[in-house]
């Protein structure tokens, strides 16, 4: 899963909405934000190795709670004015029977995205997601024939 999300409070930014050093709650539902959620993958990512790099900051973290073993990175972006902050997020998530989470379906599915505290940052609605399974490969082979001399 990978997305891109800016962040804008009711209120004046807190130290809390910093995703990338407060950590963040990742959930992916079968259906779209207007349902009823049930089952579906839930990730607490918390807390990140924070690395800063020429300036630029980002977090790493793994977890293998069994059967499952996931790896994020998140790393900061330039803050938008009005904002409290914009990061982009890549999770892998391993070891997981997806269709007993209520995800062996299609889509839409929804990506719900809470801070630490359980407070939301928010919900974005996806119509193009494969879960579950590996991405296809393509259908046409390419083969390339060995050039002769002259």
């Amino acid at each position: 899963m990978g997305l891109t999300f800016t962040y804008t409070a009711a209120g004046p930014c807190t130290v809390g909405d910093d995703a990338l050093r407060s950590g963040i709650l990742v959930g992916l539902y079968a259906g779209s934000c207007g349902d009823l959620m049930g089952s579906g993958l839930q990730l607490d990512l918390n807390p990140f190795v924070v690395h800063t790099v020429s300036g630029q900051s980002y977090g790493t973290i793994f977890q293998s709670p069994a059967p499952e073993t996931v790896s994020a990175r998140i790393a900061a972006l330039s803050t938008p004015a009005g904002t409290c902050g914009q990061w982009t997020l890549d999770i892998e998530v391993g070891g997981v029977y997806t269709p007993a989470l209520g995800l062996g379906g299609g889509n839409p599915f929804a990506i719900v995205l809470r801070k630490s505290d359980y407070t939301a940052y928010g919900c974005f609605n996806v119509s193009n997601a494969v879960v579950g399974n590996r991405i296809p490969p393509p259908t046409h082979k390419v083969s390339r024939a060995a050039r002769k001399g002259k």
